[in-house]
């Protein structure tokens, strides 16, 4: 159940990522994109290291 988590997890946030290029003006991708991109980051490292900590 977990591996299923660790895939939905990048492709939900690939789709996000998708929806707000969409949605965003093109004068300013960098304002709306970068900090979708950093929070995604986190999360990622957050479920990362919640996986190593239960898996052991």
């Amino acid at each position: 159940m977990l591996i299923l988590g660790l895939l939905v997890f990048p492709l939900l946030a690939i789709l996000a990522l998708l929806g707000l290029l969409a949605c965003a003006p093109e004068h300013a991708l960098g304002r709306y994109v970068l900090p979708a991109v950093r929070t995604a980051a986190v999360l990622t490292v957050a479920t990362a290291f919640v996986t190593v900590v239960w898996s052991h």
